[in-house]
Order: structure tokens, then sequence, then C-alpha cells
């Protein structure tokens, strides 16, 4: 259960006196030295609580009075007491783009489909394994369990921040849909729509262990879910380690600059028990390990682009294993909160991202007149008639909701908001509005400047922004559930393999990029379906 939902604690001394302050209790994961006895009769001579047990390690989550905890590290009768920290969850971006209507047929998204050179080559392999049988446990924020393209994945899961079995990604924050995101490359259903993930007929369990805000928010990843989960994974439903429901692979799109002792051990626990665990490299676009991922027993994954080129924002370093596809990879996403956009103008279209916030316009669109509103001050639009046309603004000097609600004020049905620098961006209007603006990169907004120049004809635009099941995001968070996918899917060509020979097949099956051999950019390449699941099915076909 979640350290967020213990109660107050009593946590002073009878003799204290009256009106001296408490200390704050404070979330800490301690180790037991063993023979150690009952956690809750140990913890009681320091005012603390245990607020969740392991029954495979040597480990308890608890709260401790923080005037108390360097007494109880000290005192010799635990092995270790670290703060219970939280992990981030590991997205860079999340921009929206056009999409073929996607109620009525479906998209292979590019780290799946094999007719993208630098993809997964996941389509490829479902000659021959598909996933089937193969339990892929997500560790996120949940799922939306209504998706259409997911419902049928489902089979069990719990939510630890609530701590009730329905691990619903329901919970408001910039971060909801993270977990449908990830759950969705690994298993989206090949059907007649939306979009098919890299292991399509694979079993999901379901583990809520991420509040969707930020951690300045008070959101984040408490490390006693991360480890709670892992336990759940590795014992199934039943509860039982060993039993014919227990996961395969342990999918985890998170991470941390802190090691810790306690998640070491689980993750090697879980390990040891023929668990393959997969967790993101990080996105500080530097040579930083980034935990869970850079334990020996978790496979590191980096994000890469449709070109093969590692993400800008990538972690590298010695401990990266594999990369996967981690830029503009269209996933499934909470019902109706993703966004698809379309804009063209003199017939000609230009890649645009929606704006949080704005409005919707149906199927057809809005079209306009384009007119140049500046910066979208007050004093910009001051003398402009924008009724019924389609403001082109400049980015910077005040929010986006400041221009959209400036223009709006003026008549203009619709903004398009460019960049100061080279590149698109993504950002919000920080509150409803009642027009529907995008953004769209400086390079563009300067072409829609140049046409305006002469102003004969007028220069008309289109906009579409549409609610969507589906949405495009970029961050080694997208990369980690394309290898555990891969992973399923190798698995299931072979059942009979251990998850170190699962690991031994994807390691030398890879793709190598960059450097000639193993490199602390790739690792030991991107991840190769289709010929890690022909070593799998014929073993006399792996490389040496």
């Amino acid at each position: 259960m979640s350290v967020a939902l213990v109660g107050t604690l009593l946590l002073v001394s009878a003799l204290a006196p009256l009106g001296v302050a408490k200390a704050p209790a404070v979330p800490v994961l301690i180790g037991l030295k063993p023979g150690s006895g009952d956690p809750a009769a140990l913890l009681r001579p320091y005012g603390g609580t245990v607020t969740w047990a392991s029954t495979e390690i040597d480990v308890v989550a608890a709260l401790v009075p923080s005037d108390q905890v360097n007494r109880l590290s000290s005192s010799g009768k635990v092995s270790f007491v670290e703060e219970d920290e939280k992990r981030q969850l590991l997205t860079h971006t999340v921009e929206g783009v056009w999409t073929p209507d996607l109620k009525t047929y479906q998209v292979l998204p590019w780290g799946v489909d094999a007719a993208y050179e630098f993809g997964t080559q996941a389509s490829a392999a479902w000659t021959w394994s598909r996933g089937a049988g193969v339990r892929v446990a997500v560790l996120d924020t949940g799922m939306d369990l209504d998706h259409k393209d997911l419902r049928t994945a489902f089979l069990a899961g719990y939510d630890f921040v609530d701590d009730d079995a329905w691990p619903d990604d329901d919970q408001p924050g910039v971060y909801q849909g993270h977990g449908t995101h990830t759950a969705g490359t690994i298993a989206a259903r090949d059907n007649t729509f939306g979009v098919a993930g890299v292991a399509p007929s694979v079993g999901l369990y379901i583990l809520r262990i991420c509040d969707s805000r930020t951690i300045e928010e008070g959101g984040g990843c408490a490390d006693s879910d991360v480890l709670a989960a892992v336990e759940w994974a590795v014992k199934g439903p039943d509860g039982t380690v060993g039993t014919s429901d227990d996961v395969n692979v342990i999918s985890m799109s998170i991470g941390g600059p802190h090691p810790g002792v306690a998640e070491r051990m689980m993750m090697d626990w879980a390990y040891g028990q023929g668990v393959l665990l997969v967790a993101s490299s990080g996105n500080e676009a530097g040579a930083r390990p980034s935990y869970p991922a850079a334990y020996k027993s978790v496979i590191s994954v980096g994000a890469t682009d449709v070109n093969g080129w590692l993400a800008p924002f990538s972690n590298y370093g010695g401990d990266l294993e594999l990369v996967a596809p981690g830029v503009d990879v269209l996933s499934t996403y909470p019902l109706k909160l993703g966004r698809e956009t379309m804009l063209t103008v003199g017939g000609v279209g230009y890649q645009s991202n929606p704006m949080d916030f704005g409005a919707l316009t149906g199927k057809s669109g809005i079209t306009g007149q384009i007119v140049y509103a500046g910066l979208g001050r007050t004093t910009d639009v001051a003398t402009l008639d924008l009724t019924g046309k389609i403001a082109l603004i400049m980015r910077g000097e005040i929010t986006f909701g400041e221009k959209v609600s400036n223009v709006a004020a003026k008549g203009a049905i619709g903004a398009i908001i460019f960049n100061r620098l080279p590149g698109n961006f993504f950002g919000t209007l920080g509150s409803p509005k009642p027009i529907p603006a995008v953004s769209i990169s400086l390079e563009d907004g300067l072409v829609l400047l140049g046409m305006l120049e002469p102003a004969d004809p007028p220069l008309y635009a289109t906009m579409i922004v549409q609610a969507a099941d589906y949405e495009v995001s970029s961050g080694t968070s997208m990369s980690a559930p394309h290898v555990s996918g891969v992973a399923a899917l190798v698995w299931a060509a072979n059942t009979e393999l251990t998850n170190e020979e699962v690991r031994e097949i994807l390691r030398h099956t890879a793709r190598d990029l960059g450097p000639l051999g193993t490199d602390i950019y790739f690792g030991y390449g991107l991840v190769d379906a289709e010929h890690a699941v022909m070593c799998a099915a014929m073993m006399d076909s792996c490389p040496p």
C-alpha cells in the first residue's frame, strides 16, 4: 500500500512535555537483520509504524519520526535505513499529430511496423509469435481498463496508490495516460481499428504505482510501491511463487538518480525467480545511471528515433543494454484525452501540435483567413479585426493562454502559435479557452509569415483538432515497453527458455548501431524482434 495513505501516528512519548511539537513522520525503507523478530515491535521504541512488509526479502516500509531515523539506523538492530524516495515517470515530451481515423481502421506505429528500417520489426515476427500465453506486468500510472484496444489484454492487477484492486489510469495530472500509452505499445490488439502493439496477444498485469502528478505536486512513484508491485507480479494473482499465473516480464518506465539497497534486493530476488526485468534508461541526455534500470538484474533501455539515431534526451552509459523506438511513438491513451491535429494552408499540410485546454473543432475543422497578430499582446491586437479569422502568433513575452484569450476577444476562431527557436514545441493554455490552438515550428511560422506579405489573395488555413483515444509520446518511457513486448514474443516462441536465455537472445540478435560492437550509446544495439523470435524458435539460427 502507499505510504501516503497511512494515518497520523502517535509518535511522541507520554512523558513529553505538553506543547512540544511532534517530529514529522517520514517514509523509510528498513532492512531487517536475521532474527530481528516482529518488525512492529522492533520499531515501537522509535515511534515507528510498519506500512508494508515484504514476505520475500528482509525489508519493510515504515513511517518513522524524523528525529528518530538516525537513532534507529545506528542502533545495530537493522541492516540499513534509507529514504522511501519517489521515482519519476520518464516521458520526455508528449506531442499530438494528425493520424488516420483510428476508429475506422488500424495503424501500425513505426516502432512495430516492419516497413520502418529502424523499428523493432515486430510485425515481421508475428508469423512465429504474437505473445500468446506470456504475461507482462506494467508498473505505471495504471491503464484505461475500458479502452477498446486494451481491455481484452487485462488479466489482473492492483492499485498500490489507492490500495484497491482497480488499477485504472483515471487520476488527473500531467502524467495521466502514461501507463495506458506504455501498455498499448506492448499489447494493443491487432484488430481492425486503432493501433497494434509489439505483442498483440500478450496478457497484462496492470500494477498502478505512480501518482499522475509531478513530484513537485506530490506525485511520483514511491519506492515502497515499486517493491510491493514487483513482489505481487512475481507471485501472480494467487500470491504464490512458482505457479502458472506468475509473470514473465516486468516493464518499468520509471527512474531516478539514486540507487536503493531495498530496491536492488527486490529486483535481484525477482530476477532470481526467473522474471525478466526491463526499465527506461532516463531522459537527462547524459551518461547518468537511472534506477531501477542501472541494476545488473534489469535491462536498461535507451531511446532511438525513426532514423536510428540516439534520441537527444536519452541517457547512455556503461549500464545501457539495448535501445528501442522512443521518439514520436503512437499508442493508446485514455478515452477522449488524446488529441489529433491537422493544419493545412493553401492545400499544403504543416506539422502541428495541439495546445492543452484548447477547444475542439469537430471532424470538418475550421477554415479562416490567417492574420498575423504579433506576440498576441493586447497592444498587438488592439487595431485588428479578427472576426472569423485565424490568428498567427509568435511565441514569447506573455503566456500562451493570454495570447489565445486576447485574439479570441477580438473575434478569432483559432490560433496558430509558432516557436521562437528552431523546431516545434508542446504547450498548455493553462485553462479552457473558447477557440482551438496549435503550435508549429519556427521554420513553418516564418514560411507562413512570408506568404502573408503580399496579402493578395488572402491566405486561408484549415485547422482540425479532435479528441482521440490515441496519442504520440516521446521518451525512454516509450522505449522500455518495446523491449518488454519483444521479450514476450521471444518467450512465446519458446516457452522452455529461462529469463537469462531470453536476455541473451535479445542482446545477440540486436542490430548494431553506432561504433562497431557494444558501446555506451546503443549498448548491444536496437532490439530486433524478427531475428530474436527466429533465434528462439530455431535455436540453431542464433548468432554466436
